[in-house]
């Protein structure tokens, strides 16, 4: 029972180990995207003098 424990323990310690290390993802550059770009939607917010939402 101890072994079985053991080897279970030492395999959930393997498994998080290498999944938490990971690359960060690489920045983009905006000026180097290719391509027609257009906008999808807007979303606005009208306030009122007293800050409330219309």
């Amino acid at each position: 029972m101890r072994k079985i424990l053991f080897l279970v323990t030492l395999l959930v310690i393997i498994i998080l180990g290498l999944s938490s290390c990971s690359k960060d993802e690489a920045v983009i550059d905006i000026n180097q995207l290719e391509g027609v770009w257009g906008l999808v939607s807007e979303n606005e917010y009208y306030y009122d003098e007293g800050g409330n939402l219309l």
